[in-house]
Parts: C-alpha cells; structure tokens; sequence
C-alpha cells in the first residue's frame, strides 16, 4: 500500500464568526486511486445511471454518512475519468456546479480521485453557510509522475491523475465542486468521507504514548548496589 506524499499543509483564514478550521490537504503517491488513510466511506457511481442525474442520494460506505448530490453527470469509464479499468465516474457539468450535501453526521475528511485535470475545477467545504476551504484544482503541486491515466497504461500524459485528502478540525456539512472553464470537465471517483481524530483526541493520544515510553525506560534502568 503506497504510502501518502504530503505536499503541502494549507490553513485557512477565519472567517467572519467562524471557529478557526485549520485544513490539511494531502495528495496520495502517483498511480494511486483511493485512499490509504484507512476511511471507509466510500462512493463509487458505479451503481448510478449513466447520464445526468439530479437528487443522487449515497450512502458513504459502512460510516452511516449519507449525503444528496444535487446535479451530476455520471459517465462510463473512459480515458478521462474513472478509477480502475471498469465502472463509472462523475463529472461536473460545463461552467456548473455540484453540491454534495451530508445527511446527519458532518464529516471532517474528504477525498476524491481527480482524473484528467483540468483548469477552472475548484473545490469547497462548507459547515453550514460558513466557508470552511477553497482551492482551485489541482489542491498540491503535482510532479510529472502524475501525467497519465494508469489504469490506460499512462495515456492522456499531458493531464494530472491524482487522489486528494482533505482533513479539518471544524466539521463540514457540504461539499462544493465547481467547473469554471468552458469546453473543461471535472472528472472525479471514489468519493471519500469519514472523521479524523479530534485535536484533544490526538493530544490524549499522544500523552498516552510518552507515558509508555517513560514506563518502559524505567523499566530498562537498572540499579547496581554500592
């Protein structure tokens, strides 16, 4: 399992009244096509008609997560979308918008394949009404070992394939992806949500692990008598 390349670590401003969201964003190792943070929610259009759907309910995997995509395309695996070899993926209509909108529990991780990218594709999180992020894709900088689908054996190398990891310490509620350019596509799959360690989960479990570790350099210390 290939391990994931961090990049770049982005913070977003505070704004208006909003709690401060730090925003870490990862890109997975080149050839990668979904995530190796161990989240399991996953969605992947290959059970959506093919076409242009509205009102797309998911459900992301095993996490209960559900959501509603609003306007999408869903299109069969091709050179310029789809992770894997078989099955389909989702693309944001020209010069539109598709909003994914979670159900019940917010979500504080998102990742998604992006394939054959394109400039004028943006990426934002909200919680609430509150903007939590905003990039314009790709989310990192990406190296010339992203050239290429790798499920065609490289073809199409003049465009990125990559697979990003978006994590927040504020919980989002919506995610919204936008195709500014005309005659471009936002071609994404393996859409990902889940939840990451709190930050006082994180400090908890980090005490924890200096606590063992001063107990098992006492332990290795020995006494030697006068």
């Amino acid at each position: 399992m290939f391990q994931s390349i961090k990049y770049a670590v982005l913070a977003t401003a505070i704004l208006g009244s909003a709690a401060n969201a730090v925003v870490t964003v990862t890109v997975e190792a080149a050839g990668v096509q979904s995530n190796t943070q161990g989240q399991t929610g996953i969605v992947n259009f290959d059970a959506a008609t093919t076409g242009v759907n509205t009102g797309l309910g998911v459900i992301f995997g095993t996490t209960g997560i559900t959501g509603t995509i609003d306007t999408v395309s869903i299109l069969s695996n091709d050179l310029y979308g789809g992770a894997g070899v078989t099955g389909k993926y989702a693309s944001v209509l020209t010069n539109g918008t598709t909003t994914i909108t979670l159900g019940g529990t917010p979500a504080s991780y998102f990742g998604f394949y992006a394939s054959a990218i394109d400039g004028g594709g943006t990426v934002s999180i909200y919680n609430g009404t509150t903007l939590l992020y905003t990039k314009t894709l790709p989310l990192v900088a990406l190296d010339a070992s992203y050239g290429g689908n790798p499920s065609s054996e490289g073809a199409n190398p003049f465009q990125s394939y990559a697979f990003f990891n978006i994590s927040s310490t504020t919980p989002f509620t919506s995610i919204v992806l936008t195709q500014a350019s005309g005659g471009a596509s936002f071609e994404f799959d393996n859409l990902t949500i889940g939840t990451v360690p709190e930050p006082a989960s994180w400090a908890l479990m980090i005490a924890g692990f200096a606590m063992v570790g001063f107990s098992m350099r006492r332990r290795a210390t020995k006494v030697v008598a006068a």
